[in-house]
């Protein structure tokens, strides 16, 4: 006796061809995704370059230059800090470069 499974076509097993999501519609005047108009972003404020502070002078770090904004968690070393929660707020979702943890 022949297998019953065998005698099935296995073009009706196969997955179910795909289905693309539609075309989105052609753009009016052949407009382009790009604007030429140029978007005025706040440019971040003006940064310094940190300096070696007094109180990382007689640590380990005594090379390390650092933002004197940063609130110390742990004293002076090791180094474990929170930048300002005011500071981080003026700034956006982006801080300065140079004012990192």
């Amino acid at each position: 006796m022949m297998d019953a499974r065998r005698d099935v076509d296995l073009k009706h097993h196969a997955f179910p061809p795909a289905v693309l999501p539609p075309t989105p519609p052609d753009t009016e005047d052949n407009a382009s995704d790009t604007t030429t108009e140029e978007t005025n972003f706040p440019l971040p404020p003006p940064s310094t370059l940190p300096e070696v502070l007094e109180v990382d002078k007689k640590t380990p770090d005594h090379h390390v230059p650092r933002d004197s904004r940063l609130i110390r968690l742990t004293g002076v070393h090791p180094f474990n800090v929170e930048p300002p929660l005011s500071v981080l707020y003026d700034q956006g979702a982006q801080q300065l470069n140079g004012f990192h943890t």
